[in-house]
C-alpha cells in the first residue's frame, strides 16, 4: 500500500507553518490516516495482517519514527533516507519523544553525504535513540548523497533481506 496522506504530494491544501495548530493537527490527522491504512489491509483477505512492515522515505522515514511509535500493528520497521529534522522541535512532532518508543526491529538505510539527514548530526542520533534492542536494529550507509536509491542493487538486498528475516521468504 502507498498511501498518499494529508498534506503530501497533490493531497490537500494549504501549507502550514512549523508550530502552529494547523501543523500539528495535521499531523495528528496523518497518524490516523496511517492507522487506518493498517485497519483497511486488515479487511482484505489477500493480506497476511500479521507481516505487515512500515517503509518510509525522507520525510516518510522521518515522521515514520512517530507513526510506528504509535502503531504497534508493523512487524518490521525500514526508514530510508531519513533521520532527526535538525530545526526547532515541533509541538507533538519532536521525534526525540517517539524514538525510544520504538520496538520493532529498525532497518535504517542513509547515504553518507545526505544534505538533509547529515550522517553525524541527524542519522546516528536517531539510530543510537531507538527503543529497539540493538541485535534488531541496523544502519546500512551507502556512499551516497540523500536518495540512497542510486544504489537499486545494494538497496534491494538489504530491504529484501531485512523483510524476509522479520516477515518470512515470499516464494
Amino acid at each position: 500500500m502507498y498511501p498518499i496522506y494529508q498534506g503530501t504530494y497533490g493531497r490537500g491544501g494549504n501549507r502550514h507553518l512549523p508550530g502552529t495548530r494547523d501543523d500539528r493537527d495535521q499531523a495528528i490527522q496523518q497518524s490516523k490516516e496511517v492507522r487506518r491504512s493498517v485497519d483497511y489491509l486488515e479487511t482484505r483477505p489477500e493480506i497476511d495482517a500479521t507481516k505487515l512492515a512500515y517503509l518510509g522515505v525522507c520525510q516518510g522515514a522521518a515522521y515514520g519514527v512517530i507513526y510506528t511509535a504509535l502503531e504497534d500493528r508493523f512487524k518490521t520497521i525500514v526508514f530510508l533516507d531519513g533521520g532527526f529534522f535538525l530545526g526547532p522541535p515541533l509541538d507533538g512532532r519532536d521525534q526525540v519523544d517517539f524514538a525510544p518508543r520504538t520496538k520493532k526491529p529498525v532497518l535504517m538505510v542513509n547515504g553518507r553525504y545526505d544534505f538533509t539527514f547529515s550522517l553525524d548530526r541527524a542519522q546516528l542520533p536517531l539510530f543510537r535513540m531507538l527503543g529497539t534492542p540493538e541485535a534488531e536494529k541496523k544502519h546500512v550507509v551507502f556512499d551516497t548523497p540523500h536518495d540512497v536509491s542510486q544504489q537499486k542493487t545494494e538497496l534491494a538486498k538489504n530491504v529484501l533481506g531485512w523483510l524476509d528475516k522479520y516477515l518470512g521468504r515470499v516464494n
